[in-house]
């Protein structure tokens, strides 16, 4: 619910006014949303686009799904084709894409309104939309949760590397054991992609 409110928050902030005249000579995909990822995880998709797509529907627009690979050198090129082909109204992008600054930029230069998911512990202030999950926090408070358990080998499954969520969540869990005096165990830390996978083989170990 509070994801919901702050999509709606910042939709409501790009100030869209549809011209009801033009609605009428546009098809209705003139006034959807893209939402693009780029994530192997399903349920951080899932759960990303059911808050979205509520808070769409809330302000009167439709939510088209657009996956990417982050990593293109022509990503730009294809989110321009995506918003004008698809006549969208804007763009949430979600993390890598939303947390980098170039693409961000350009996107603003291209006059493409855009709402931006990121990991951060408050609003950037940098003059562009952005609903904000502090993962950093998050983190910690689960890693002491287990701690409070009596749990003391404490493991921590990286995310992909682009991913900014990824660091933050690191730092908490780390945070939470220098606190509670427990040992960072490095064999305990292993790398992954955010993907079930290696959530599963990370367990194993």
């Amino acid at each position: 619910a509070a994801t919901q409110e702050r999509v709606l928050r910042a939709i409501s902030d790009l100030n869209y006014q549809p011209n009801i005249a033009a609605r009428n000579l546009r098809s209705a995909r003139a006034h959807a949303m893209g939402l693009v990822y780029d994530n192997p995880n399903p349920y951080y998709i899932i759960s990303a686009q059911n808050g979205v797509l509520s808070a769409c529907r809330e302000a009167g627009f439709g939510l088209q799904i657009h996956p990417c690979d982050s990593a293109s050198p022509t990503l730009l090129e294809e989110l321009l084709d995506l918003v004008r082909h698809s006549r969208l109204a804007g763009l949430v992008l979600a993390p890598p894409m939303s947390e980098r600054p170039e693409l961000v930029n350009a996107l603003a230069a291209h006059d493409i309104h855009f709402v931006r998911i990121i990991s951060a512990a408050a609003d950037p202030q940098d003059g562009y939309p952005c609903v904000y999950v502090d993962d950093r926090d998050a983190a910690y408070d689960i890693t002491k949760h287990l701690i409070q358990l009596g749990h003391q080998r404490i493991g921590f499954i990286w995310g992909g590397t682009s991913h900014r969520s990824s660091s933050e969540r690191y730092l908490g869990y780390e945070s939470a054991l220098k606190d509670y005096g427990l040992p960072l165990d490095r064999k305990l830390v292993i790398p992954g992609d955010y993907s079930f996978d290696d959530g599963f083989r990370g367990a194993r170990k």
